[in-house]
C-alpha cells in the first residue's frame, strides 16, 4: 500500500510540474491558454468567481492586483502571451482583461500560469521593500526575460 501511495504521490507531482512548465515556454509553438475564462465584477474589491478553484495563494496575489495596477502596466510578462496574435501589453493584462468606471474584466490567464503569478509575486515583494517602479521592471527582466 505505502509502494502505491508513493507512486500516485509521484505522478500527481509530475503532472503538476509539466503543467507549469508549459508557461515558461516561448516561442516553441506552445499555445498557452486557447480558452481564457473572462469574468466582470463591479469592482476590485469583488473576486471573479472562477479564483474559487485555485489555491488561497492564487486568490491573495489576484485580490492585489488593483493596487498594484500602475506597476503592472509598465511591466512585461514572460511566460509567452506578449507574442500572442491577440497579445497581452503587460502584466497586468495578464489578470486583467479591461477596466472602466462600470467595472473590472478579469481573465483567469494569470491563474493558469506559474510566470504570470511569479512576476506578480515579485512585483508585490518589490513595492513591499519600497523598490521603485523602475527597479522591479529591471529586476522582472532580469529574472525572466530569458527564462
Amino acid at each position: 500500500m505505502k509502494s502505491t501511495r508513493w507512486i500516485w504521490t509521484g505522478l500527481s507531482v509530475i503532472t503538476i510540474l509539466l503543467a507549469l512548465t508549459g508557461c515558461f515556454s516561448r516561442n516553441d509553438g506552445h499555445k498557452h491558454n486557447d480558452a481564457e475564462i473572462f469574468e466582470f465584477t463591479k469592482s476590485a474589491d469583488v473576486m471573479p468567481k472562477f479564483l474559487a478553484q485555485y489555491t488561497d495563494n492564487t486568490q491573495q496575489l489576484y485580490a492585489q492586483v488593483e493596487q498594484h495596477a500602475d506597476i503592472l502596466k509598465q511591466l512585461d510578462c514572460y511566460c509567452g502571451c506578449m507574442d500572442y496574435d491577440d497579445p497581452h501589453d503587460s502584466l497586468y493584462r495578464c489578470f486583467v482583461r479591461s477596466h472602466s468606471e462600470k467595472g473590472i474584466e478579469w481573465t483567469n490567464h494569470g491563474a493558469t500560469c506559474g510566470v504570470c503569478l511569479l512576476e506578480l509575486r515579485d512585483t508585490i515583494e518589490g513595492v513591499k521593500q519600497g523598490k521603485s517602479a523602475e527597479q522591479i521592471r529591471m529586476e522582472i527582466d532580469k529574472t525572466y526575460k530569458n527564462g
